[in-house]
């Protein structure tokens, strides 16, 4: 019994391995941003992950290289106004506010950062309505945390919407949801875990080699809670280590 529970255990790492090189650690699907209304324009600058923007924007890596080099961002820039400046809605006073694509430039720890105004009519002073959309385009999931004057919200597919009045204080469309809570943080956690076929392979190794049912749910329990706790030391900045030490630290956490 022990030899066949050692190869079911070997043949699960295998996969795991196959999956995670293919898919890089499997993007996390999160994002920060900061909406401001300055004058007529409403602006957005928001920070998104490699992984996340070449599932968006696969121009950004004609060659599948994996890599994002200055000379494919300037190639892809009809790319990126096609998914996010056309896909970001503001509308002020009833009229709208067209969207374009003001700067893109590499971000630190492996990421992009893009800068999005919509110019809106010079007699407009009511509050804008923002619609972004473009969280249609990212990861099934995916949460950006927006700062929003003096609050923040967290966005995702089923809540894009949100009023910004001139002095930068939000006034929710709709009732909000769940704000920047450990339990919010939590449910990504179990969220980012079940969408992630690495993930879920490696929890079936463990389980495999586990023994007790109480020792495999101990195991478990405390993977879920790791990666909540990850996701938001990095979603409040607490925490942002580089790529080229987590995914060596990985490895080396599983052998």
């Amino acid at each position: 019994m022990s030899a066949v529970r050692a190869l079911a255990s070997f043949v699960a790492f295998a996969c795991v391995l196959l999956v995670g090189a293919r898919a890089e650690a499997h993007a996390v699907g999160l994002s920060q941003a900061t909406y401001a209304v300055n004058g007529a324009s409403v602006e957005a600058q928001m920070t998104l992950a490699r992984g996340e923007m070449l599932g968006a924007v696969p121009e950004l890596d004609p060659l599948h290289t994996g890599a994002i080099d200055a000379a494919a961002i300037d190639a892809a820039r009809p790319a990126l106004a096609r998914v996010f400046a056309t896909q970001l809605e503001i509308t002020r006073d009833g009229a709208a506010c067209p969207v374009s694509l003001v700067d893109v430039a590499m971000a630190e720890e492996d990421g992009l950062r893009l800068t999005l105004r919509g110019t809106c009519p010079a007699a407009a002073r009511g509050p804008a309505q923002v619609n972004a959309g473009f969280l249609d385009a990212l990861s099934h999931g995916h949460r950006q945390i927006a700062k929003l004057g003096g609050s923040e919200q967290v966005l995702f597919r089923d809540h894009t919407r949100f009023d910004l009045v001139a002095d930068d204080a939000p006034t929710p469309r709709t009732a909000a949801p769940a704000g920047l809570s450990f339990f919010a943080f939590v449910r990504m956690g179990i969220e980012h875990i079940l969408s992630g076929y690495d993930h879920l392979l490696f929890l079936f190794a463990l389980i495999l080699v586990g023994g007790r049912f109480r020792s495999v749910a101990l195991v478990i329990t405390a993977f879920t809670v790791a990666h909540s706790v990850s996701l938001a030391a990095a979603a409040l900045g607490l925490l942002a280590p580089s790529p080229r030490i987590v995914k060596p630290a990985i490895a080396l956490s599983i052998a």
